[in-house]
């Protein structure tokens, strides 16, 4: 039995290591591997959410005109993208109800408008020969880019019907600084008028006088 004695010993160190050490290996490669991958999450939680935007700005040169009837008013639409990412930009007009003998039309505006970047486009109003008054017309933006939602925003100009009788052909318009004066029985009133053809061709225009 004194001779077994270093046997048994030896036969369970042999155990011990052979079944113990692959096992504990595993166990700290997988214990590693879950604590790098939850790191990993936390990091990724963490990190700050980066989305690229648009944003839509529109203003008009001039914001109002006075055109006679028969002709055409025109204005500068600029388009404005206030967000960091390209944008396609739609254009649109809208007239108010009481627009009678009023009619708009715009252009658009081609490709993109990069993030912090503008474009223009010019806005058309015409008159009928029976125009009066004003008439408020509404530009509408609409931008759209992938991944955003649209946006919009607009402008109102307003037109108003001059005093001359313009036509596509012929016109006249008349205007007078000082039309009031009063006569003191002695000495002339002398008024100074403007005269301004308001055609497309040169024309021979004839004044009269009417007192009361």
């Amino acid at each position: 039995m004194v001779t077994d004695a270093p046997e048994i010993q030896n036969s369970r160190i042999f155990i011990k290591e052979g079944w113990a050490s692959p096992t504990m290996r595993t166990s700290r490669c997988t214990s590693r591997y879950v604590a790098i991958l939850f790191t990993s999450l936390m990091f990724i939680s963490v990190l700050p959410t980066v989305s690229a935007s648009i944003g839509v700005s529109v203003s008009s040169s001039p914001m109002a005109l006075t055109v006679n009837p028969g002709e055409n008013g025109s204005y500068t639409i600029t388009v404005s993208n206030t967000g960091d990412e390209d944008m396609a930009v739609s254009l649109t007009t809208t007239q108010a109800q009481d627009c009678t003998g009023y009619t708009s039309t715009i252009e658009q505006i081609p490709g993109q408008i990069s993030g912090g970047g503008s474009e223009t486009a010019t806005l058309t109003v015409a008159l009928t020969q029976n125009a009066e008054d004003s008439c408020e017309t509404t530009v509408t933006a609409t931008g759209t880019a992938p991944l955003n939602a649209p946006e919009s925003g607009d402008v109102i100009v307003t037109t108003t019907a001059g005093d001359g009788s313009g036509g596509a052909i012929t016109g006249v318009d008349l205007s007078a600084a000082n039309p009031d004066r009063t006569f003191n029985g002695n000495n002339p009133v002398t008024w100074t008028v403007n005269v301004e053809n308001t055609g497309q061709t040169n024309e021979t225009i004839q004044l009269s006088f009417e007192s009361n």
